[in-house]
Order: C-alpha cells, then sequence, then structure tokens
C-alpha cells in the first residue's frame, strides 16, 4: 500500500479550535503523523492500532506531565521570585522608614537647636533694646527734670521781679496816694484856714448873720469835701 499524507497544520488548527492546548494539539499531530507515515500493510489491526495508541497516549501523557513539572517549577520559580521581591521590598521599605526616621529626628534636632538659637537670640535683642529704652527714659527723665528746675527757676526769677515791680508800683501809688492826701489835706486845711479867718471877720463885723455863715460853711463842705471823697474813692477803686 502506498503512504497517506496527513495534513498535521489543519489537525493542529482543529485541535486548537476544539480547545485543546497548542502543545498537546502538536504532539497529537506528530504522533498521528507517524502513524499515517508507516506502511498500511502492517496498520491493518485492530491491535496494532491500539498499541500505537496507547504507546501514543502514553508518550502524551510523559510530555504532559513534563509540562505540568515545568509549569510547576515555573510556578515554583514565580513564588519564589515573589517571595524574594517582597522581602526585598520589606527590607527597603524598613530602611528607608529608618532613614525616613533619622533624617525627621535630625531636622527636629536641628529645628530644635534652630529655635533655641532664635530664642536666645530674641531675648538678647530683647534686654538690649529694654537696656537702651531704659536709659532713653533715664536721660529724658534727667532732661525734663533739668528743664523743669530752670522752667521753675525762671518762673520763680519772673514772680520775685513781677513781685518787686508790684511792691514797688504799690509803694510808689501809695507814696503818691499819701502825697495826694497830703496836699489834698493841706488845701482842706488851708481852705478851712481861709473860712475859718473869714468867718471870723464876718463874725466880727456881722455877729447876726451866724445862721447864713453856718449855711455858707455847710455849703463849703458839701463843695470841697464830697468831690475830694468822690474823687478819692474813684481813685481807690
Amino acid at each position: 500500500m502506498g503512504i497517506t499524507t496527513f495534513d498535521t497544520l489543519k489537525f493542529v488548527r482543529r485541535l486548537e479550535e476544539a480547545g485543546i492546548p497548542s502543545l498537546q494539539a502538536e504532539v497529537q499531530a506528530e504522533v498521528l503523523t507517524e502513524a499515517f507515515n508507516v506502511n498500511l500493510d502492517s496498520l491493518v489491526t485492530k491491535d496494532y492500532l491500539a498499541a500505537q495508541f496507547a504507546e501514543q497516549n502514553t508518550r502524551i501523557d510523559k510530555r504532559f506531565e513534563e509540562v505540568n513539572t515545568r509549569f510547576a517549577e515555573q510556578y515554583s520559580y514565580i513564588d519564589k521570585r515573589f517571595a524574594e521581591q517582597s522581602a526585598h521590598m520589606e527590607k527597603r521599605f524598613a530602611e528607608q522608614s529608618a532613614y525616613m526616621d533619622r533624617r525627621f529626628a535630625e531636622q527636629s534636632a536641628d529645628m530644635d537647636k534652630r529655635f533655641a538659637e532664635q530664642s536666645a537670640y530674641i531675648d538678647t535683642r530683647l534686654a538690649e533694646q529694654t537696656a537702651y529704652i531704659d536709659t532713653r527714659l533715664s536721660e529724658q527723665t534727667a532732661y525734663i527734670d533739668t528743664r523743669l528746675s530752670e522752667q521753675t527757676a525762671y518762673i520763680d526769677r519772673l514772680l520775685a521781679e513781677q513781685t518787686a515791680d508790684m511792691d514797688r508800683r504799690f509803694a510808689e501809688q501809695s507814696a503818691d496816694i499819701d502825697k495826694r492826701f497830703a496836699e489834698q489835706s493841706a488845701g482842706i486845711d488851708t481852705r478851712f484856714a481861709d473860712l475859718s479867718v473869714y468867718m471870723e471877720k464876718r463874725f466880727a463885723s456881722q455877729d447876726g448873720n451866724l445862721q447864713v455863715v453856718n449855711w455858707m460853711l455847710s455849703i463849703v463842705m458839701v463843695v470841697t469835701v464830697v468831690p475830694f471823697l468822690q474823687s478819692l474813692a474813684n481813685f481807690l477803686s
């Protein structure tokens, strides 16, 4: 009998369409190709075919076991790699956390130091400023006290001068008043003396006119003394 040609590509494609994995489909295609490539005279019995299929199934099972073993090894390798990667990441995270903690501690210490230095600087500046203000206030107080003393002395001197001037003016005024009273008194005395002489003369010549004389004397008193007293009162007011 002749050799029958077997389309392995079509066979593999149909197996894959039926849901069989590609590797398994290829193995089956190889096995069937080998089976179809032998002389048909040797394949005429069912026992031979059964033996061939059994051998082929054994080979397929072996290949599947190898594939499963490879997959198991691959999964184990992947798990191992993931475990190593996780351990590495945990280690790196731990190192990063430790580094961050150390940096934060250093930063906190540096900030505390800077704040302490800043507080000390501020305290020093405030102390200097307070001392400067106290000095300036003391100088200002001394200056004000000096100016007040000078002003008080100046006011006392002005008051003394004013008092002396007022005393002098009052003394002059009193002297002038005394002089004016003396002159007025002298004038009154002179007028009274003249009037007395005149009255004596009139009494000597006219004894009968005593009432007229008294009346005239009253008029003279009113004419002379009352205006004087009014002028004196106006002068004193």
